[in-house]
């Protein structure tokens, strides 16, 4: 207590040192701490359920043509099978499948995040209940049967203002009719990061809910939409479980292909299909496309922010040295009157953790403002807000202070050694002159503080480039002058029927409207991030492609969809409104179809396989080539893509609409809300938004990046200039007789600043000489994160250079000024 009573007393009495210090600390603690909670809450985090380590998660491998929701996805009657057959090694299978819906409770409407889920749901992931009860196995029994929904807890406090009386109170389901039976507990968000569902519903109510949605039927064993999730028995791992699957996947994929479920396959697609796989996968942290997209970013990040807080701990450790020195006399009389080593090291020690302390609580205060800053920029990858809890729990708060105490063992203790070493005579006879020390160790320190800040600018200048050029890729279509929304009438109980006439006079009037050139709807946003339709085809008469790859993305689109957006024609014609669902199956492919599938066969007339709203497969005509366009990201090459007109697909549910138009944008955005209101005003629009803005979004992971690099980045070299500065005065001040004495013997003012420019020189090629081979090493760590460029970027380099000699510059200018306008006499008479 005494050592710390006396050093709150030494720091008060430097004010400005103090306050360097502790807001240095506080921004490298606070952005190291902010990156990890963020790292914690995206990557590491595991759900919030009773052991979540005990879960697996079932994905498909390779399969042969079969639609799918997602990467992970089954098919419900394989899921059935699956947890009717799979007792020795798993407590119990889940499925659940998120969506939207309107709901209508107390007299408001809003369209809400839903969840279907199989009755044993709760039971598996082992969640309780806030209220009421769980929904249960009986609840999901006979499709149709029990009209029962279970709340989230965050939505029952939004929406109902956590009244109990909720329980036994009807809301409307998209028009139908559903009692609450309980309140999920709280905290529970459910097993997907992209996803936040407010009311979950049992899986036999997928009929009764959504009539329209045909492709998600329970029955269909064609169609891969379900997530299925398992709990393992204790002692059985995840390769004893895929073990234990195999047969019973297999088994069941013969089934369906004898039973003629997907319709007549190839000698190929049948032996891809009996030979496939179902892998089982940790399910202890859910499924995520957010997650997927930023474990490695973050990660990068977190590498990024730990050099940061090392170059902090050592600007702080230079301070800190350099008040040691300016104590030396004080130090060696202490040591003279018999005071030990260790006691003047620990006390010195103790005014470094002071420091540290309250920069990191700082830090940790400073930390909440950031993250919550940016936990808005992440890329949501539906119109969901991600399950993304930005609080620092205990685990994060134990870090952040053991970052703290690094800090001080790292900036303050090697200088309260430093400064306590060597004999005390000369350090006493020091105490009585201006003659100071060599600060060697302090030059060392700025050495490693220019390699660290040209690591993080280097590394940022990358990322900013690849953003760039990222800008500079055409995504096939034109982004200018167009608005997108959304709409889902099935959500307001319509048929299909009514929903495909709704789109139609949505689209005809705002086509008909002053100043807007042309109007189109289809089924997948562009650019829209998870937002695809993938399937599996072949071309009819030619085999496989050579890779064995059939996958394709599929799109249902309007006429005047290519038109809209400015997609160039190559071959053929467009849909028309003759082409119906009583008419002759047609598509349009994309040029990397025909290279993928046709070679240098032509297109026009061939037949290719899509799947059919009645199960199985039928065959479409090839009608027209269009130019590549990208799908759902800017990422890689465009895809291979076949589009099918919207009436002749199996369900119109949740289509978006595109209005080119040179109108300005918000008048554009007034003009849809016009003519949607005239068709129906309780139809609510989502996802409203420019085409640049959707692209903006789409590129939300490039762009956050960039900028906490960028930040980053400056902060280092902002503290290596800071470190060149303070070692420059330094060696003015100690050399101050020396140079007095050159300009008294005749020496130029410009060849005494030389010298300190000298050092500049010697101690940034220094760093510049350690940080280039360990940018070259450390380049394949940021490679897969870089668009149209290189990690040894040449450009990058050199404007890394430019931007260092630029700060070793500022740095220079003052001390050098002050060397060269040294008086000889007032030099030479003070020394």
């Amino acid at each position: 207590m005494h050592d710390l009573r006396y050093a709150f007393r030494q720091l008060l009495k430097s004010p400005g040192f103090t306050a360097v210090s502790v807001l240095t600390l506080a921004l490298g603690i606070g952005a190291n701490t902010a990156i990890f909670s963020l790292l914690d809450a995206v990557v590491l985090r595991p759900l919030p359920v009773r052991h979540p380590e005990a879960l697996a998660l079932l994905s498909p491998g390779k399969t042969a043509p079969s639609a799918s929701t997602g990467p992970h996805s089954l098919a419900y009657p394989m899921y059935r099978a699956l947890r009717d057959q799979v007792s020795p090694v798993f407590d119990g299978l889940l499925c659940h499948f998120r969506l939207f819906a309107n709901v209508r409770a107390r007299g408001e409407t809003q369209r809400l995040t839903v969840e279907l889920v199989s009755g044993n749901y709760y039971r598996v992931l082992g969640v309780g209940t806030a209220l009421g009860r769980t929904l249960t196995p009986d609840d999901d029994r006979q499709p149709g049967a029990h009209p029962v929904a279970e709340l989230s807890y965050d939505y029952w406090i939004s929406a109902f203002g956590g009244d109990p009386a909720v329980l036994g109170q009807t809301i409307h389901f998209n028009g139908q009719p559903l009692i609450v039976v309980g309140v999920s507990e709280k905290g529970f968000t459910g097993v997907d990061l992209d996803f936040n569902p407010q009311i979950r519903v049992p899986m036999m109510m997928t009929a009764a809910l959504f009539p329209s949605m045909t492709w998600v039927g329970l029955g269909n064993s064609t169609m891969r939409w379900v997530e299925v999730f398992g709990r393992l028995k204790p002692g059985v791992s995840l390769g004893q479980a895929q073990s234990a699957l195999q047969p019973l996947y297999r088994s069941w994929m013969q089934s369906a292909i004898d039973s003629g479920a997907y319709g007549q396959l190839t000698k190929s697609d049948r032996e891809k299909f009996l030979h496939s796989s179902l892998d089982v996968l940790s399910g202890a942290r859910g499924t995520s496309f957010l997650q997927a997209d930023w474990s490695r970013p973050l990660r990068l990040l977190s590498v990024m922010g730990a050099l940061l807080l090392l170059l902090t701990c050592v600007n702080i450790a230079s301070l800190f040295i350099g008040r040691g020195i300016a104590r030396r006399g004080e130090i060696a009389v202490r040591l003279a009157l018999g005071a030990s080593r260790a006691r003047i090291v620990a006390q010195l020690f103790v005014e470094s953790l002071l420091v540290a302390g309250l920069g990191g609580a700082a830090g940790i205060w400073l930390a909440p403002l950031v993250t919550n800053a940016l936990a808005p920029l992440l890329p949501v990858t539906t119109d969901s807000p991600a399950n993304i809890s930005t609080n620092l729990n205990g685990y994060i708060l134990l870090v952040s202070v053991g970052v703290t105490a690094l800090a001080a063992i790292l900036a303050g203790l090697l200088p309260a050694l430093l400064a306590t070493r060597g004999d005390l005579a000369p350090s006493l006879r020091q105490a009585t002159t201006r003659t100071l020390p060599r600060g060697r160790f302090r030059q060392a320190l700025v050495v490693a503080q220019v390699s660290a800040s040209v690591l993080l600018l280097f590394g940022s200048g990358l990322f900013v480039r690849s953003l760039q050029n990222l800008y500079r890729i055409s995504p096939g279509f034109k982004t200018d002058a167009v608005v997108a929304f959304g709409l889902d009438p099935v959500l307001n109980g319509y048929s299909r029927a009514r929903a495909e006439e709704i789109y139609q006079q949505v689209r005809e009037r705002l086509a008909a409207m002053p100043g807007v050139d042309s109007a189109a709807i289809g089924l997948v946003r562009l650019l829209g991030g998870t937002d695809s339709w993938a399937s599996g085809t072949a071309v009819d008469g030619l085999p496989p492609p050579a890779d064995g790859n059939q996958n394709i993305f599929c799109n249902a689109i309007s006429p005047e969809y290519f038109r809209t957006l400015h997609i160039g024609f190559r071959q053929g014609r467009d849909f028309r409104a003759s082409d119906k669902t009583d008419s002759p199956a047609v598509v349009i492919v994309n040029r990397a179809f025909v290279r993928h599938f046709l070679g240098r066969v032509e297109p026009l007339g061939r037949h290719t396989w899509l799947s059919s709203s009645q199960g199985g497969f039928r065959l479409a005509e090839i009608i027209g080539v269009v130019e590549d366009t990208y799908y759902n990201s800017m990422h890689g090459d465009s895809p291979v893509q076949v589009f099918v007109p919207y009436s002749q697909f199996f369900t119109v549910s949740g289509m978006n609409g595109y209005v080119r138009s040179s109108l300005p944008p918000d008048q554009v955005v007034a003009l849809v809300r016009t003519a949607v209101r005239a068709v129906d005003p309780t139809l609510p629009i989502h996802a409203l938004r420019t085409m640049n803005e959707q692209r903006d979004r789409s590129l939300g992971t490039e762009r956050v990046i960039a900028l906490l690099a960028t930040a980053f980045g400056g902060l280092a070299t902002l503290l290596a200039g800071v470190g060149l500065f303070g070692v420059l005065n330094y060696t003015v001040a100690r050399r101050t007789p020396e140079l007095g004495l050159r300009m008294a013997l005749g020496a130029p003012g410009g060849r005494v600043a030389w010298l300190v420019i000298r050092e500049v020189i010697v101690l940034c090629g220094c760093g510049l000489a350690i940080a280039i081979p360990v940018a070259w090493a450390a380049s394949r760590l940021v490679a897969s994160q870089l668009t149209g460029i290189t990690p040894t970027d040449p450009l990058t380099a050199a404007a890394v250079v430019l931007a260092l000699a630029l700060v070793a510059f500022v740095a220079t200018a003052i001390p050098a000024r002050r060397a060269a306008r040294i008086d000889p006499m007032v030099a030479l008479r003070a020394d």
